[in-house]
């Protein structure tokens, strides 16, 4: 609706000076909300694609590094049993923040025992990819969590600029309405390009009813 109002009185400028503020107004406005809605369409683009990535390393993990890195540590545990407890697979079943975290212990636990770790048969540079995965997988939670956060700040950014774009339009709507008074095809005109097709429109000033008087005493009558 702003655009088709932003068109309209493009095409047809007045030489009121309010009119001409009003209308750079409600483009600046309208301008705002295009770069907006780009993001959030950007964003969701991008949560989509980090939510596969996530799946991905979750599973190379899962089936890689985490699993081999536990096997290891089991057999190792015959030289120190207490290994068994404190290598153990994270439940698929976990939210990426948890499982984040246990695997950043996993990991932290990992390097700690590095030295008996190798001896059992743990790979020389193992540690070091299951720190880039857990990384990366840091990395794709951080970036959906603030891609949220812009998403919901642009949401409500939007509806503040479409209550000031339903304004402006309001605005120019008593503007037009005066200079096209006695130009009814110009005012249908108008009147279609502020409809808002499945929602509000700016109402049209209402019309005072007239009261006609009764028939035979002369006194005034509610309008049907």
């Amino acid at each position: 609706m702003g655009a088709q109002a932003r068109d309209f009185n493009r095409t047809r400028p007045s030489s009121d000076p309010n009119h001409g503020l009003v209308l750079a107004e409600l483009e600046e406005t309208i301008t705002q909300m295009e770069a907006l809605a780009a993001q959030q369409v950007t964003g969701v683009v991008s949560r989509g694609s980090s939510a596969v990535r996530r799946k991905e390393i979750r599973r190379q993990l899962n089936d890689g590094l985490l699993r081999h890195l536990v096997t290891v540590a089991n057999r190792a545990a015959e030289e120190q049993p207490e290994l068994t407890r404190e290598f153990r697979m994270p439940s698929t079943n976990l939210s990426h923040t948890v499982y984040r975290t246990v695997a950043r212990t996993l990991l932290d636990k990992g390097v700690a025992q590095r030295e008996l770790l190798v001896k059992h048969g743990l790979g020389e540079t193992l540690l070091d990819d299951l720190r880039k995965a857990v990384d990366e997988l840091d990395a794709s939670i951080d970036e959906t969590v603030a891609s949220k956060q812009r998403h919901i700040l642009a949401r409500s950014e939007l509806r503040r600029l479409s209550d000031q774009v339903m304004q402006l339009v309001g605005i120019l709507d008593g503007i037009n309405r005066y200079r096209f008074a006695r130009e009814p095809q110009l005012l249908a005109a108008w009147d279609r390009a502020k409809h808002v097709v499945g929602g509000s429109q700016v109402p049209a000033p209402p019309s005072t009813p007239e009261t006609p008087a009764g028939p035979d005493t002369g006194e005034v009558k509610p309008a049907a």
